[in-house]
């Protein structure tokens, strides 16, 4: 299982030591563009039905030695089969296999509404009972769950698909919804979508919209690298509050301003940071026009002995802050 620092703590510096190095060694081969797993291919397996899984990963054509990271199943062109989207780390970054099963080959796709429990009946587990009338085999099991994310950051489609291959006949669905209870719907077709609303007792047809889905061969294009980097955050950061003195010496708030703000830390013995406030200064008609205020807070003075306290110097300049 993988640590993190947070896991190894500082009572172990041997093993901190050894995430940090493992980490930077993984930064430099993403850096390179290199492989984080070392070349190895995807994996399929194959369930028999049986104790073991038979790993069809070469002839499935699914053994990419792409980095993989996300994997969703849905049926995309609603021909009764699943589809597979995948994500890698390097390139292609998407990736999308069309599954076509052979003829002759049933499948059931369900979709399930609570009431009583949640909406999407995520947590729902559901039972098909199916019959072979040609090869006679009777009530055979085939079990879904509804879950709310699936392996790494994915997301399969939350319409339950069950392959039934020769089997002709649904004798039963049991549908047990998360807060427990059970329902039996009989009835019910091969080779159809339905929706099951909590509490109805019956499976509604549901036709799927028509989506071709052509598919053309193509050459992954490395993206130039661009001049401008960009950092978004997943979940914006509010910022603290902030108050600094003006250049009229009145006291002010950084939020109270009515448009985006940009605040620099500057301090008089700082090159980079004179080359910034000259740089705020020759462009302050184009900072305007876009609506962006700067405030330029001076930093000399504060503790670090480098400097004495100076003239504001810079758009909407001020001294200090707290």
């Amino acid at each position: 299982m993988s640590q993190s620092p947070y896991e190894v703590g500082e009572e172990n510096p041997q093993q901190l030591r050894a995430f940090q190095g493992a980490n930077r060694r993984l930064n430099a081969l993403s850096l390179q563009g290199a492989s984080w797993s070392g070349r190895e291919r995807h994996c399929a397996f194959l369930n028999t039905g049986r104790r073991r899984f038979a790993n069809v990963s070469n002839v499935s054509g699914f053994d990419f030695l792409n980095d993989g990271r996300g994997l969703a199943l849905t049926d995309w062109d609603h021909d009764g089969d699943l589809d597979v989207w995948t994500t890698n780390r390097n390139g292609p970054r998407v990736r999308f296999c069309r599954n076509d099963a052979p003829p002759g080959a049933h499948f059931l796709v369900v979709r399930l509404e609570g009431r009583t429990c949640n909406r999407d009946a995520i947590g729902a587990r559901v039972e098909l009972i199916a019959t072979h009338q040609k090869s006679r085999i009777e009530n055979q099991k085939y079990i879904r769950t509804l879950r709310a994310g699936e392996g790494f950051v994915s997301q399969s489609s939350k319409w339950l698909h069950f392959g039934l291959g020769s089997a002709d006949r649904v004798e039963q669905l049991v549908v047990r919804w998360p807060n427990g209870l059970v329902e039996t719907i009989v009835g019910v077709e091969v080779d159809r979508f339905v929706r099951i609303v909590q509490g109805t007792g019956r499976a509604e047809v549901v036709v799927p919209p028509q989506r071709t889905v052509s598919l053309k061969p193509s050459v992954p294009i490395v993206p130039e690298e661009p001049d401008r980097t960009r950092i978004v955050l997943a979940s914006p950061c509010p910022a603290p509050p902030l108050s600094y003195t003006d250049p009229s010496g009145h006291r002010r708030h950084v939020d109270e301003a009515d448009g985006p703000v940009l605040v620099n830390l500057w301090a008089s013995w700082c090159l980079p940071c004179a080359a910034e406030l000259r740089s705020f200064r020759d462009d302050e008609e184009i900072l305007r026009d876009a609506g962006l205020d700067v405030v330029a807070l001076s930093v000399d003075g504060l503790g670090d002995g480098r400097g004495q306290k100076s003239a504001p110097w810079g758009l909407g300049g001020g001294e200090g802050g707290e």
